[in-house]
């Protein structure tokens, strides 16, 4: 029989790198006007049918979410909502689906909304605040997201053999005491590309550029 597993992101670059290439949007149809305090309108059973072929249902087990810095507390909510929909079991999280989030709360956070996954649950378990009049997509989202499991990775893979590089990300990352998020003295010994570099190596013609200025 087997089993699915659905990947989504909540930008096009990031959903790029998942199997799939799908966007929480696009994977779930239109999670949309998320600043709302009130959840989204039931899709037709013509669009859920849609959703149920999507996801193969039958053989579902797990949704892998990445970019959760990302994601604010209403776009939680509303997508346990619609799983909710999809499964047909609203008495259980995310319609009884596992779900992994992936992500790295120093990133960029959610556009253009009231707290971060973070904020909302220090403002609601912490300091005791409120978030909506109504138990709305925003504190459904919350509540749930306090229940996840941490499971934090602490080995830098991108440049794991690079140990100078990796201290220079770590100490921009998270600053020790006393000491500047950017040693000047590193950053001295950085190598200008020159014509020379690319006429010995023409490689050099295709490596990413990194300009401070748009003129």
């Amino acid at each position: 029989m087997g089993y699915y597993v659905a990947c989504m992101a909540p930008t096009g670059i990031a959903a790029s790198n998942l199997p799939g290439e799908r966007t929480i949007h696009n994977q779930l149809f239109s999670i949309t006007d998320t600043k709302r305090d009130l959840f989204l309108t039931d899709l037709s059973a013509d669009l859920i049918n849609g959703l149920h072929l999507r996801f193969q249902s039958e053989k579902l087990i797990l949704i892998i979410i990445d970019e959760i810095s990302y994601i604010s507390p209403e776009v939680l909510g509303q997508i346990d909502n619609r799983l909710d929909q999809l499964m047909g079991k609203s008495e259980c999280p995310f319609g009884g689906i596992y779900v992994l989030l992936m992500g790295d709360f120093f990133q960029l956070p959610p556009v253009g909304t009231r707290y971060t996954l973070l904020e909302a649950c220090n403002k609601m378990f912490s300091e005791e605040i409120e978030l909506e009049e109504s138990s709305g997509p925003r504190t459904r989202g919350t509540v749930f997201f306090s229940k996840f499991k941490k499971f934090e990775l602490l080995q830098q893979m991108r440049a794991a053999v690079d140990v100078n590089h990796t201290d220079m990300l770590n100490q921009m990352r998270i600053p020790r005491p006393g000491k500047p998020r950017i040693n000047a003295a590193q950053i001295e010994k950085l190598k200008f590309l020159t014509f020379d570099d690319i006429k010995e190596d023409n490689q050099w013609l295709w490596a990413p550029i990194v300009v401070t200025t748009n003129k």
